[in-house]
């Protein structure tokens, strides 16, 4: 398993959002209002998908298939790996803990950020992604 499960992008999430911070859930890409959404592994979007002019998508930039789905569609694009060519990636990584940087300025819901670092606790088992994705999130929410 790429690490990349529902189950695992919630345990992150209440790990590092605030409690009470409520986040677009959608099974479908037509279904998000607001101005975040999250796309999980290994899922492919429909032909015609359509997303809230304004939103911007957190994506695996190994999930090559819905980066070139949303290279034709109206969203900003906040690519989580590995790479430095990533929007958000890891500057160190321990069991227990990891540093989350934000490589390059964004507009986030309450303007542009700035690069950054971020340290988070890493739940037990947590995959690379789901947890690049909840500290993207935490970072776009909260600058």
């Amino acid at each position: 398993m790429k690490g990349g499960s529902e189950t695992e992008m919630r345990r992150a999430l209440a790990r590092i959002l605030p409690a009470g911070t409520r986040l677009v859930e959608f099974s479908d890409p037509r279904d998000a209002l607001g101005r975040l959404a999250i796309l999980p592994e290994r899922i492919r979007l429909s032909e015609n998908a359509e997303f809230s002019p304004g939103i911007t998508v957190i994506v695996s930039s190994e999930e090559h298939g819905q980066l070139e789905q949303l290279a034709h569609l109206p969203a900003g694009v906040i690519t989580c790996g590995l790479s430095s060519k990533d929007t958000v990636t890891f500057s160190s990584r321990l069991d227990d803990r990891a540093v989350v940087s934000l490589l390059r300025s964004l507009e986030g819901a309450r303007g542009t950020i700035e690069p950054m670092d971020l340290p988070v606790c890493c739940p037990s088992g947590c995959g690379a992604y789901p947890l690049l994705a909840a500290a993207a999130a935490k970072i776009f929410l909260e600058g």
